[in-house]
């Protein structure tokens, strides 16, 4: 479900981008109080991109972005079904070499856990939280799928 709502508001940032005002008429966002992520500016990945399994193209697509969210967003889209493809993967070795019933409850643990750790409140938060969220799940996938490959 978390993945259906992640494309469904990628698809509606990549129609509405055309429609963005130029940065210099952007009026910030007020300040929020109360949400998991403050940050304002889109998120930058790791340095370290490698070790998490990010490939360089995302860090240079994130940067070729130059903070613009739409652009942002869409670079942590493609990523993203990378990596979730990678997981995916990584998962079914693990299942056919391992103890399948743990295996599948220690990936029903992470997933919970993932998404309680890179929740997006729509209602109380704005587009850079998304991001953060959106970042957040992305790097936890990556390293996930790192983990189970190992």
């Amino acid at each position: 479900m978390k993945r259906t709502i992640f494309f469904v508001g990628l698809a509606l940032l990549a129609g509405c981008s055309a429609a963005t005002p130029p940065t210099s008429q952007v009026t910030p966002a007020p300040a929020q109080s109360g949400p998991s992520h403050t940050a304002a500016t889109p998120p930058t990945p790791p340095s370290s991109g490698e070790t998490l399994g990010l490939r360089p193209d995302y860090q240079k697509c994130v940067d070729d972005a130059a903070g613009v969210v739409p652009d942002t967003q869409a670079c942590i889209g493609r990523e993203f079904t990378y990596q979730e493809q990678r997981l995916q993967s990584a998962l079914d070795r693990k299942l056919a070499t391992s103890d399948a019933a743990a295996t599948r409850a220690a990936q029903a643990t992470w997933r919970k856990a993932t998404d309680a750790r890179c929740s997006w409140n729509a209602a109380e938060e704005g587009q850079g939280q998304r991001l953060e969220a959106n970042a957040c799940e992305l790097e936890a996938m990556a390293a996930r799928a790192d983990e189970l490959s190992r």
